[in-house]
């Protein structure tokens, strides 16, 4: 049973990992929501050229070899209105949305495709389906509707044991607030889960 605790222990690391990525980018999105909030304060160009490594001074850009300025700019350089851009990076905007399901998505599959077969191993269990925890079940009707309904919540939300946030043809925004709901969760009842599984298998 040791091997099955360090095998949580592992998809922990993993998805801590993950929430790094997740702050990480939050970070990125208010810097942006700044910049713009910067533009229409001081009532400048209302348009805002956005790509953290591209420096705006076509002078200073590193473009590649055998590629010229003017196509470099126009191809990896994205300028958006500056009221669209600090809306975009809103808290709980688009950007924290998209960020958030992505999140939620590569959580369940490196726990479906990996972890979860590693542990039912372990744990003496016949195949990886035996191995059930409410959670993890909510996490795939929220990663179904995001990846095959185009982001709108299945009937499937009815059965959602943990995770009980949307409703049937609801849109499925993924907030910080769910993030760090998630992320709780993992890191501490996740562990109380498996406890329960190890108890009943010894």
């Amino acid at each position: 049973m040791a091997k099955a605790k360090d095998k949580i222990e592992e998809f922990i690391w993993v998805c801590n990992g993950f929430f790094g990525i997740y702050m990480h980018s939050i970070w990125g999105f208010n810097l942006l929501k700044k910049s713009a909030e910067k533009t229409l304060l001081e009532n400048k160009e209302t348009k805002v050229p956005h790509m953290a490594f591209i420096p705006y001074d076509k002078s200073k850009a590193k473009i590649p070899d055998g590629l010229k300025v003017d196509d470099f700019l126009s191809k990896f350089m994205t300028v958006t209105k500056a009221d669209d851009l600090r809306d975009q990076n809103e808290i709980n905007a688009v950007n924290y949305n998209f960020i958030g399901q992505m999140l939620l998505v590569n959580i369940f599959q490196h726990w479906d495709e990996r972890y979860r077969k590693l542990i039912a191993t372990e744990l003496g269990l016949n195949q990886m389906n035996d191995l059930k925890i409410d959670f993890f079940g909510d996490i795939r009707f929220l990663r179904q509707a995001i990846i095959h309904n185009k982001g709108i919540a299945t009937s499937d939300m009815e059965k959602c044991k943990i995770l009980k946030w949307f409703k049937h043809n609801e849109r499925i925004n993924i907030s910080y607030e769910n993030i760090m709901f998630i992320k709780n969760y993992i890191i501490t009842e996740l562990r109380k889960d498996c406890e329960l599984l190890i108890n009943k298998s010894t």
